[in-house]
């Protein structure tokens, strides 16, 4: 129940999730990740966070 709530949450505020999508490339700026390279094309953001599971 908590982790819809704080994706809900986190969507109220502008976060967007992307879910099920491989990032295989990630480029960095000044030690820290400034964009994923995806299936789906690129991903550029000014902060991000990356979960991964199973």
């Amino acid at each position: 129940m908590a982790v819809p709530a704080l994706a809900t949450a986190a969507r109220k505020h502008g976060v967007t999730i992307h879910r099920d999508w491989s990032a295989p490339g990630l480029e960095t700026k000044g030690g820290w990740a400034s964009a994923f390279d995806t299936e789906k094309g690129s991903i550029r953001a000014q902060q991000s966070v990356l979960l991964a599971g199973t």
